[in-house]
């Protein structure tokens, strides 16, 4: 069976609009909803927030993880550096042996779970 992860790359340090990924559509923050949709998709076995080590990224961790355990969802998180969003997604993929890797930016709360798997199909076949 073919082993196929999710990577969500997020941070919270962007210039233009920080914390944007927090900020609420519908009463969730965006990342919620983007992690969601992802969910839904058939044909992923793990969803991953790939985050950095930057301490302002601690608040995502603390979302994800109130308590210490998981808010929603089976999902898994891993920090690396701010600068190669690559070498984070490629350490979960190392991690995981992972067959197909899907990377979904974090700021798409619309993104369709259909396209994901129509595309991990395409790429199975």
């Amino acid at each position: 069976m073919t082993k196929v992860i999710c990577c969500i790359p997020a941070r919270l340090g962007s210039k233009r609009l920080p914390h944007k990924l927090m900020l609420p559509i519908q009463d969730k923050p965006i990342l919620q909803h983007t992690i969601s949709q992802c969910a839904k998709a058939t044909k992923i076995n793990e969803l991953w927030i790939v985050t950095t080590k930057n301490s302002e990224d601690d608040e995502i961790e603390q979302f994800l993880r109130p308590n210490g355990k998981a808010k929603f969802y089976d999902i898994n998180l891993f920090r690396g550096e701010e600068k190669d969003i690559i070498s984070r997604i490629l350490a979960v993929a190392n991690r995981t042996k992972a067959d197909i890797i899907v990377s979904v930016d974090a700021e798409q709360p619309a993104i369709k779970p259909e396209y994901i798997d129509r595309t991990i199909a395409e790429i199975e076949n």
